[in-house]
């Protein structure tokens, strides 16, 4: 929370009128775009593991329907209807990111190639640490 004080206050003016809800409302957006910084990183590693089996076009579908048919209601409900304001929107973002982590790995559990490769690439570590 300091960081976020640190890089937003040098660029509040004091006499500005909405300096106070900048101040309230920086460390709160710093601390959503972490969280979902952090479980997007997530998603795009599961996604990346689908590319060598030429399994891409869920990870595309995944990304179109968490960001149409999740972030953008998600982020209208919060912000509008619950009257969150603009952390409603980032909180919508994070439904978004947390959603598209959880329909990635349930393909995952679901995915026979996946249990093969993660077996196939145990096997080959193992072989080269042996080695």
């Amino acid at each position: 929370m300091a960081a976020a004080y640190c890089l937003v206050l040098p660029f509040v003016q004091q006499g500005d009128l909405h300096a106070a809800e900048i101040s309230r409302l920086a460390p709160m957006f710093f601390a959503v775009t972490a969280a979902s910084l952090v479980v997007d990183s997530q998603r795009n590693m599961l996604a990346a593991v689908l590319r060598p089996f030429h399994d891409t076009r869920f990870a595309m579908w995944n990304g179109l329907i968490a960001l149409w048919l999740i972030a953008l209601p998600a982020g209208y409900l919060f912000a509008f209807m619950l009257n969150m304001g603009p952390a409603g929107l980032r909180y919508g973002t994070l439904t978004r990111v947390v959603v598209g982590l959880a329909l990635h790995a349930g393909h995952h559990a679901r995915t026979r190639e996946f249990r093969l490769a993660a077996n196939a690439t145990m096997t080959a570590v193992d072989a080269r640490l042996q080695a």
